[in-house]
């Protein structure tokens, strides 16, 4: 499990990038902590339910400052990201990690895309399994294929914005309307 940098693409170990955040941020995470333990409790009075969302993300509420936290730096390209004492300046030097994986709404990196067009341009053919395609990388990949003349197999329930869009009409394009198991 790798974290990129964000500024500059360097990756590192996961756990290793997590511990050295449980390290430095010892005193915030015992803050941070007891505020959503507070904030549960009142919750648990009005009846309220404290709730996580899918992505793991919590709402934390206006007790926690994030304005203590540090976030360790890139070895190749980074300062310390500090954000008590940060100026816009500081603020582009410095680097902050996430997983090595693309976000829904985030974009993919450009390299990413290369290989993937370098994928579809080789292919006999593309299998789309589960996908609506509604989202513009995955769509794009499609259509380079249809454009190129490669044949194109869709599973999925529903309509995908390959036939939203017409682009099924040339007999390059195969769809079963079924679930995936």
């Amino acid at each position: 499990d790798l974290v990129r940098c964000m500024n500059c693409g360097h990756t590192r170990d996961r756990k290793e990038y997590h511990d050295r955040l449980m390290e430095w941020n010892q005193d915030w995470l015992e803050e941070a902590t007891s505020a959503v333990q507070d904030r549960q409790n009142e919750d648990d009075a009005k009846g309220k339910r404290t709730e996580l969302r899918p992505d793991g993300d919590a709402e934390l509420g206006n007790k926690v400052s994030f304005d203590e936290f540090i976030l360790p730096s890139c070895p190749r390209c980074g300062e310390c990201h500090h954000s008590h004492n940060s100026t816009t300046t500081d603020q582009e030097k410095q680097s902050f990690f996430k997983t090595d994986v693309v976000f829904f709404g985030d974009s993919v990196p450009k390299h990413r895309f290369d290989i993937s067009y370098a994928a579809i341009d080789a292919a006999d053919g593309v299998l789309c399994i589960g996908s609506s395609l509604a989202v513009h990388s995955a769509f794009r990949l499609v259509k380079r294929a249809i454009e190129r003349g490669t044949p194109v197999a869709i599973l999925n329930v529903g309509e995908t914005r390959v036939e939203k869009e017409g682009l099924g009409d040339g007999g390059l394009v195969t769809k079963l309307e079924s679930p995936i198991g």
